[in-house]
């Protein structure tokens, strides 16, 4: 009997971007602390704007460690709703916590 082994790819890191941020050769231009984990150049990423949640995959294509910045080529024809959500933010009104 053969054994099956499964590979379980994790996740790809999702990076907080804005749609306006661009470099002048093109790219979306983010801060690497909007990353959810760890990328460097030709790592596959989701690029992702919660104001319009709307989400594409992308290609770190250069990093800037110096000023903390991560050039990203967004594949803008794969742009669709971004389907996971916002962690919730706990809401104080008066004594109550919703």
């Amino acid at each position: 009997m053969e054994e099956v082994t499964t590979v379980v790819e994790p996740p790809p890191v999702r990076v907080r971007i804005d749609l306006n941020a661009r470099s002048r050769d093109g790219y979306v231009r983010a801060r690497a602390s909007r990353a959810d984990g760890p990328v460097a150049a030709g790592d596959r990423v989701v690029a992702y704007e919660p104001e319009d949640r709307v989400a594409a995959p992308a290609v770190v294509v250069r990093t800037d460690l110096e000023r903390g910045l991560v050039y990203l080529a967004v594949d803008w024809a794969a742009l669709a709703e971004d389907n996971v959500p916002l962690l919730a933010v706990p809401q104080m009104v008066g004594s109550q916590v919703y």
